[in-house]
């Protein structure tokens, strides 16, 4: 596959859900840029208590507490509220 722009997304909530969800895309990021075509990125995540992101690998991504923040960014394509 050649080197295209990843599809960046941005995670409102960081709970149970929400790190099943995190983990879910870096276990399978080959297989979902094979099916998408193009890689997918987690960039930023909201969470509301930031001691519940500390169990997580986060290296490249923005953790915020706002999550309108991650809403108005035109830098995210894809928003998942979980």
């Amino acid at each position: 596959m050649s080197q295209q722009q990843p599809i960046t997304v941005g995670l409102m909530g960081f709970g149970t859900v929400g790190q099943g969800v995190l983990r879910l895309l870096q276990t399978n990021a080959e297989e979902i840029a094979r099916r998408v075509g193009r890689p997918l990125r987690v960039t930023q995540i909201s969470v509301r208590s930031p001691e519940k992101a500390k169990d997580a690998e986060l290296s490249g991504i923005t953790v915020v507490k706002d999550p309108a923040q991650i809403a108005r960014d035109a830098g995210v394509d894809i928003v998942v509220e979980v």
